[in-house]
């Protein structure tokens, strides 16, 4: 079987393109399956990212009017799959939320699955932008009809692939849960620097609403005790009024990735997100949590992850509450980064997770054309 995972991003996340780089350092390991990937964007995250050879790069001709910027992106990867999609079995599309020329691919090309990785809908009000009202409209009215004309479904959680199924109504095609992982060899341990005052790391590039920074933020300012809350990114103007100069609580913008490693290094816990129930979620699957894991920190997060067996022990599903927060990073201090990083692996491995993705797609997909 071949198969070719695509996406389309005006603005690529560091967050998707560290998704998708882990993707391509795996698929070559996979067995039974051919394995391609590929990303359209006009802004890489990074410089450097221009260069990785599943990126492809459009080149704005209209400045940056965002329908014209979305047109071109969209025309780029029509013409790619009028072109290739005969050479794959299958197509793992990842879904664009309010992008009505969707429709025009799972139209004309019919071995296209859907990826999703968020409750569209609920996404979409959480944006700041002029768009929104157009988006909510189009993706609560032509959403449902572009995937009934998809042969599958994929989430990143049974949540979403329940909402997914929910929203179109009827749904007679194969779903699939495919969660998150990571490329093991490519993140390092952390070297263990532990000391003094419990360190927390919470990782991002911008701080959006449903990671809840400001309830983080909110509590820890609030808690007399010693400790320090490494919050790295982009943040919101609301986060530093929030802070009030809390020097406990510290904001150095977007680090490098070794700068990265080296605040973590000194961390005990790494926390996930506090925020997720504005986008009307329970549970998520997310790259931070597998990347903390994998450098042997901890997690304390606000919501349950699917990808880790409920009993885990170096995940917390627990409300923010520093002094709960505080005892557990000094218990865990007791244990080693590769302890924590070799008890996480089998659960978090992109080429294992992937694996057995592909072999129920091989399942299914040739169970149903030797059934033709």
């Amino acid at each position: 079987m071949k198969v070719l995972s695509i996406a389309i991003m005006k603005g690529l996340p560091a967050g998707v393109y560290h998704q998708m780089q882990h993707e391509h350092a795996v698929a070559s390991k996979l067995q039974n399956v051919t394995w391609h990937n590929r990303v359209f964007t006009t802004h890489p995250p990074f410089p450097e990212a221009a260069h990785e050879p599943f990126i492809e790069v459009v080149a704005p001709s209209y400045g940056k009017f965002t329908p014209l910027l979305r047109y071109e992106l969209d025309r780029a990867v029509y013409t790619y799959l009028r072109k290739h999609h005969q050479e794959y079995d299958l197509i793992l599309f990842r879904y664009e939320k309010g992008d009505p020329l969707q429709y025009l691919f799972f139209k004309n090309f019919p071995n296209i699955l859907t990826v999703h990785h968020t409750l569209e809908l609920e996404d979409i009000k959480q944006l700041h932008d002029i768009y929104r009202p157009l988006r909510i409209f189009v993706e609560a009215n032509l959403g449902p009809r572009l995937l009934q004309k998809t042969i599958g479904l994929v989430g990143v959680t049974q949540e979403i692939v329940d909402y997914e199924k929910q929203r179109v109504g009827r749904y007679d095609a194969p779903t699939f849960v495919l969660p998150n992982g990571i490329a093991m060899d490519s993140v390092p341990l952390c070297s263990d620097e532990r000391s003094g005052a419990p360190k927390f790391v919470f990782a991002a590039s911008d701080f959006h609403d449903w990671h809840g920074v400001d309830e983080m933020i909110k509590a820890f300012h609030q808690h007399p005790g010693d400790f320090e809350l490494h919050l790295t990114g982009r943040p919101q103007e609301k986060h530093w009024q929030l802070r009030e100069g809390d020097e406990r609580i510290k904001m150095p913008g977007m680090l490098s990735r070794q700068e990265l490693y080296a605040t973590m290094a000194k961390c005990d816990v790494g926390l996930g997100s506090f925020g997720l129930h504005r986008k009307n979620m329970r549970e998520a699957c997310t790259l931070k949590v597998r990347e903390y894991l994998a450098a042997g920190l901890p997690v304390w997060s606000g919501h349950r992850d699917t990808g880790l067996p409920a009993d885990f022990p170096y995940y917390r599903e627990k409300p923010l509450e520093p002094k709960q927060l505080i005892d557990f990073a000094m218990t865990a201090r007791a244990e080693s980064r590769e302890k924590i990083r070799a008890a996480a692996a089998p659960h978090i491995e992109k080429a294992a997770i992937l694996q057995r993705f592909a072999d129920q797609l091989n399942q299914t997909y040739q169970a149903k054309a030797n059934s033709r």
